[in-house]
């Protein structure tokens, strides 16, 4: 397997993300949410926008709350069914509670509508590995 691809979900300084060593070693592209206020290179995401690996689909979601422009990614497997199963979250969503750092809480922006929204029996991971199912 390849690494060609590292989508961060969030930029802060509560963690050290690799990307650039992953970057150097492998050429992968480096993906942000719109806005992220990130000075290197790296391909900006949108909400909405969809990567395909072979029998995996991930959707981009535009999450805020830790950070104003932190996201999650919707994950679908072709090969369990055409509906989404799981959705990483990074560090916008912990077990328990939903960040909310900001001035916008993040049960007031779309986060919350995302998540709040997902079919029953997606699993949710978390940050720190954490997992839970809807």
């Amino acid at each position: 397997m390849q690494i060609t691809h590292v989508f961060e979900t969030h930029v802060h300084a509560d963690h050290v993300s690799g990307n650039m060593e992953l970057k150097s070693r492998t050429g992968a592209k480096i993906h942000f949410m719109e806005g992220s206020p990130v000075e290197f290179d790296h391909e900006v995401v949108r909400e909405g926008d969809v990567f395909e690996f072979g029998n995996a689909k991930l959707e981009m979601l535009k999450t805020p709350g830790h950070t104003p422009n932190a996201m999650s990614i919707l994950v679908t497997d072709r090969s369990r069914g055409e509906e989404p199963w799981l959705v990483l979250t990074g560090d916008c969503m912990f077990v328990g509670d939903f960040k909310k750092t900001f001035a916008a809480s993040f049960l007031e922006g779309l986060g919350f509508e995302h998540v709040h929204s997902l079919a029953g029996g997606m699993k949710a991971w978390l940050n720190a590995g954490y997992e839970v199912v809807n």
